[in-house]
């Protein structure tokens, strides 16, 4: 199937992106087991537009400058605690800010847009990352929540990797 998608106004220009996705359901998997999950199909992103080099851009957990390692301290409450770890999208060093709505923040938008997040997960299973997009108008990308299960009230000392891929269509 070929879905051709047309918008009948101005383009302003460069840069712009269109997103788009397959959801799939099997209807007749919910006659005969009462559930019916959909597949949902990877996300392509499209554009008329050039592509730009993606070299000068970086994540960071730092606003002000790139820092790629973080380190998290938490105090054992007995339960299970968390902590928001905001990521940020860089451009030269400087943050590229999203919702700056002028030429910069548009391609700033237009990378973040295009960003794969994948985790390889924690090396402790009491230790879980869950990546939050943030919408493209913000400052971040993503929220990362960590969630630190402390009921054993043992020390917990736990890596976690994350991988960001910058795409160009």
């Amino acid at each position: 199937m070929k879905v051709t998608v047309f918008y009948d106004g101005d383009m302003h220009g460069c840069p712009w992106i269109v997103s788009s996705y397959v959801k799939s359901e099997d209807a007749t998997e919910a006659i005969y087991t009462g559930n019916n999950v959909p597949y949902i199909g990877p996300t392509k992103v499209s554009s008329d537009c050039s592509a730009i080099p993606l070299d000068p851009y970086d994540v960071s957990w730092n606003e002000n400058t790139v820092v790629h390692n973080k380190i998290v301290r938490m105090q054992s409450t007995g339960a299970v605690i968390e902590q928001t770890l905001p990521t940020y999208l860089m451009e030269g060093g400087k943050l590229c800010d999203g919702s700056k709505y002028d030429e910069r923040g548009a391609y700033c938008r237009f990378v973040a847009q295009q960003m794969t997040f994948s985790t390889s997960g924690c090396d402790d299973a009491k230790v879980t990352v869950t990546p939050e997009p943030q919408p493209i108008t913000s400052r971040q990308l993503h929220d990362m929540k960590l969630r630190v299960d402390t009921t054993a009230q043992q020390p917990i000392d736990a890596t976690c990797r994350f991988t960001y891929i910058l795409n160009m269509y």
